[in-house]
């Protein structure tokens, strides 16, 4: 009885002797003054099993380790696996309770100006007074197209000020919120140029003046070859020379006298 259990007991010692022999050959073995073989590009040291010996193991530095021997060193995925599973709760946590309702609400003001007016101004307007009351909203004016156009002294106001402005199309986006609603709502403005300074309009007569008239005959004065930069809004005949004769419509662009007497005529 007591040989068997001397067998067994070196059954054991021999296969625990064997089990650690095997573990030292499949880590690789590393000088340990040039560090050698051990990669840094391959997050390895060589760290020394004891303080005199020259011969030591190649380890994973802090932070990383082999899934098995031989395997790569690996960042170590076990706490940035809890913590990204952490993160990912807070996230969809902060994403339900922070989903918004719509808000409602308008823009006050011009979609076009005329220079030289160079200021506007642009309002949130909302549906009704109580929406506003209360309720602590910030706004945010963002300018998608027209850049250089205009100059505002502030873009978080719920009146956008435009000044110095130039010719050109301007678009904005307001977004209004707080912490339970939110809205978006864009905003266009055309700015046109000055127009030219208006002129008196010039009138063309045809046949000019003067003009002959013949006994009985009738004459048909023309004014319609007139012009003017904007647009002609009346016509008036006046006679400056020539025999009285009865005048028909004076506010047409075309005259036309009947029964003439013989003289010489000058309209205008």
């Amino acid at each position: 009885m007591s040989m068997a259990s001397g067998v067994l007991a070196l059954i054991i010692v021999l296969l625990f002797i064997a089990t650690e022999a095997r573990a030292q050959v499949e880590e690789e073995l590393c000088d340990i003054e040039t560090k050698s073989p051990c990669s840094i590009e391959e997050h390895e040291e060589c760290r020394s099993q004891n303080p005199s010996d020259k011969i030591g193991v190649c380890k994973c530095i802090y932070g990383y380790h082999r899934a098995f021997n031989g395997a790569p060193c690996l960042p170590i995925e076990i706490a940035s696996k809890e913590t990204a599973s952490i993160s990912s709760n807070e996230t969809k946590e902060t994403s339900t309770s922070t989903a918004k309702s719509h808000l409602e609400f308008s823009l006050e003001g011009p979609s076009a100006v005329q220079l030289p007016q160079d200021s506007v101004k642009i309002r949130v307007k909302f549906p009704n007074a109580d929406a506003r009351r209360g309720n602590s909203y910030s706004y945010l004016w963002e300018l998608l197209q027209g850049t250089g156009l205009a100059f505002a002294s502030s873009y978080k106001r719920p009146v956008l000020e435009l000044s110095q402005l130039k010719e050109g199309n301007l678009l904005f986006r307001v977004t209004v919120s707080n912490s339970t609603h939110s809205g978006q709502q864009r905003y266009a403005l055309a700015v046109e140029a000055a127009k030219a300074p208006n002129k008196p309009p010039r009138a063309i007569i045809r046949p000019e003046s003067p003009v002959h008239g013949v006994e009985g005959t009738r004459l048909t004065l023309d004014a319609e070859g007139s012009v003017d930069d904007d647009k002609i809004v009346a016509y008036k005949w006046t006679q400056d020379k020539g025999p009285s004769i009865p005048l028909g419509a004076m506010n047409t662009p075309i005259l036309t006298l009947d029964n003439m007497v013989a003289g010489t005529y000058v309209f205008r």
